[in-house]
């Protein structure tokens, strides 16, 4: 996203790197930092990427110059995002699009859905296509959103989308 920002946005070269290149000898020209991303799903990758040792180093220093730090990201489940707020006092997190259960396809909440019986009817089909095809019926972490982002798939997406097995064509490969 670095590059996109750049070529896509207008922003100077200068005010944008990809996560590796941040120096704590940098900081000093830097009022915040913003971390971009395309989602948020479990919350794990955030959560290994700030409590990296890297991160860490750069967080205490970001802190001691008075940084600010923001992680932004396109889409994100709230149950996690709420979690992650709660993890982390030196970061906010700010995302364009939350999704809630009502999202998830095979909640009891789920929109998609017309009734408990075309719920249930959807979890057996699922259900049968993981015990007789080897199909996952949820992603990552237990997650069942139906979500396709620019170019990508998030794992916490139904695998029926992208995962690769025998016999079955993906919608679209994840990267």
């Amino acid at each position: 996203y670095s590059r996109y920002l750049v070529q896509q946005m207008g922003i100077k070269p200068e005010q944008s790197c990809f996560h590796s290149q941040i120096r704590k000898e940098n900081l000093d020209n830097h009022e915040i930092i913003v971390v971009v991303d395309d989602c948020i799903g479990s919350g794990q990758q955030i959560r290994d990427f700030w409590n990296s040792p890297e991160m860490t180093t750069i967080r205490e220093a970001a802190k001691l110059k008075g940084i600010k730090c923001f992680y932004l990201a396109l889409v994100g489940f709230k149950d996690n995002i709420d979690h992650l707020k709660a993890s982390f006092n030196d970061l906010e997190i700010v995302v364009c699009d939350l999704l809630m259960n009502k999202h998830r396809v095979f909640s009891i909440e789920s929109i998609y859905w017309d009734s408990d019986e075309e719920l249930e009817e959807a979890k057996k089909y699922f259900s049968t296509l993981e015990k007789e095809r080897g199909m996952p019926m949820y992603g990552y972490r237990d997650l069942d959103f139906a979500v396709i982002i620019h170019r990508n798939i998030p794992d916490w997406s139904l695998p029926i989308f992208w995962k690769k097995i025998t016999d079955w064509n993906v919608l679209l490969p994840r990267k």
